[in-house]
This record gives C-alpha cells, structure tokens and sequence, in this order.
C-alpha cells in the first residue's frame, strides 16, 4: 500500500511538472489577488462610530480572455471607533483589461462587483445585510519583478437591520496588493 502510494503521489508531482512547463508559454487561466484595504464612508450612517478604517481583501480569479475576468471575491473591514463596525464583504467581480493602454508592466482597467456585507456594530446584538454594487479601476503592474495591483473603488452599499433602516453606507476604498496568475 505505502509503495502504491508513494509511486501514485510521484506520478501527480512529474504530471504537474510537465502540465507547468507545457503551459508556461499559455495565456493564464486562473489567478489569486492578496491585498491591504482602506475605506472611508461617504456618509455617518452611526454616530460617534469611526468613518474610515483598514481592511483585507482576497480574491480568487477565472480569466475567461486576455481581457476579462471573472472573481470571487472576499474581504473584511474595521471601522473601529465607538460604537465599532465592521463588515465581512463578499461576492462576484468582473474585471476587463484595457489592452489598448496597456505596456508589459502596466495593464489599467475597470471592474464592477455585487458583494453581500455582514455588518456588526458594538453594542447591538446580531448582524446587518446589505447588498453592495462596486464600480472601480486599477491597475495591473510590476515592480521588481513581483506582481502588483492598484485599484480604488466607489461602493453604493444600503443596510438594513431587522428592526431599522436601511441605512446609507455608500464608501470609497483604495486597494494596493499582490496579484499571482497561473
């Protein structure tokens, strides 16, 4: 069994290998983006709590063309301040390259996402939903040889908890991360 097993686990590995190296000279078909957030919300929906504050986002990414992606995206925010607010976002974006601008080190272009929200603020009990439609642009590049990406993003989001609402909680982020492609 342990031999079926080592020889099986060296079969996968060499299979790799070769697809890799056969798809090197491929256009990529998949990717990851990892990156460090800021918001700031366009309005005070709660008062006292902090307007702007730091988050994360992840994405994992179909790339369907040259020019367009499809992703899944994931992303979490502390507004901190008192009451505290934050949000775990996440939903679907779609992404299209400006081959027209672009350069080997640089590829603008625009993106729009529907992304659901879970908001919770300090001192209530339970969550808030909201729907969320994000417009933005970026930019692809490369520093150094490491793969980076910009974007800054404009979100027309309205919450809603049980009992009020809903609440206007439109904000602006900027994203600055690393992008890995396969």
């Amino acid at each position: 069994m342990r031999k079926t097993t080592t020889a099986l686990l060296g079969l996968l590995a060499l299979t790799r290998a070769l697809a890799a190296r056969a798809d090197e000279s491929a256009e990529p078909t998949r990717g990851w983006r990892l990156g460090a957030t800021y918001q700031s919300l366009l309005g005070a929906p709660f008062a006292g709590g902090a307007s702007a504050g730091p988050g994360l986002s992840v994405s994992y990414e179909f790339k369907f063309k040259r020019t367009t992606s499809v992703d899944m995206a994931f992303s979490y925010r502390d507004y901190g301040g008192e009451p505290r607010l934050s949000q775990m976002g996440y939903g679907f974006g779609l992404r299209h390259a400006l081959l027209s601008l672009a350069s080997p080190a640089f590829t603008p272009f625009l993106s729009y996402g529907l992304l659901f929200q879970v908001s919770r603020l300090g001192g209530h009990s339970g969550s808030g939903t909201s729907h969320d439609t994000a417009l933005g642009f970026g930019a692809d590049f490369v520093v150094a040889d490491v793969p980076l990406f910009a974007a800054a993003h404009y979100h027309y989001t309205r919450l809603r908890f049980f009992d009020t609402g809903p609440f206007n909680m439109d904000y602006a982020e900027l994203a600055l991360g690393w992008r890995r492609e396969w």
